[in-house]
């Protein structure tokens, strides 16, 4: 029987032998794995944070241009709030003209646009009278006759059968802003704009 035990000793010994070899395998491919794995955690964090620092980046860029423009849109809308703040205060001082000047003023406007035929209209708030307007050497020579008042900001309507030519002052002041805002705003603000 010692043969036997023999070789039951030495299947249980080279079982356990096994038991042992696999063990330790199991051992090293756990530790293999777990190695892996936290090399590929590590790498996908890092590229994570990457690309989250890349989308970070981009979202304060967008930002900063958005804010940018919205600045600079206000700025604009400030400047030109301005600008008509000067052109709205250029119609009260034509408003505010004395009769001498104002009567000037629609000499020059009936010379230069006046045609036979025409029919004034004076503004409701005018500082002359339609007998001051129809004796103007220009009115006069034109044969021109004021048809009544209108209610708007100084200066005059010429009314034909064609059309009516508007030179009130909020007319004559918008042509003006027309023409030159630009450069004007230019002048008050510099080129920065």
């Amino acid at each position: 029987m010692e043969g036997k035990e023999a070789i039951i000793n030495k299947i249980l010994s080279d079982a356990v032998a096994v038991c042992e070899n696999m063990k330790q395998n199991a051992f090293l491919l756990k530790e293999k794995t777990v190695n892996n794995a936290n090399i590929q955690a590590k790498e996908y964090t890092s590229k994570q944070r990457a690309l989250l620092k890349e989308d970070a980046e981009g979202i304060i860029v967008k930002r900063n241009t958005l804010a940018n423009l919205e600045s600079r849109k206000e700025l604009l809308k400030t400047k030109q709030e301005l600008v008509s703040e000067v052109f709205g205060k250029a119609v009260c001082k034509l408003e505010q003209m004395p009769e001498k000047q104002y009567l000037d003023l629609l000499e020059k406007l009936i010379n230069v646009y006046g045609e036979k035929g025409d029919a004034i209209i004076i503004a409701d708030r005018a500082p002359v009278t339609a007998e001051e307007v129809e004796t103007l050497p220009s009115a006069k020579s034109l044969g021109l006759k004021v048809k009544g008042k209108g209610d708007f900001r100084g200066g005059i309507i010429l009314q034909n059968e064609k059309f009516d030519k508007k030179l009130s002052f909020d007319a004559l002041v918008n042509n003006f802003k027309e023409n030159y805002e630009t450069e004007i705003a230019d002048k008050l603000f510099g080129l920065d704009r």
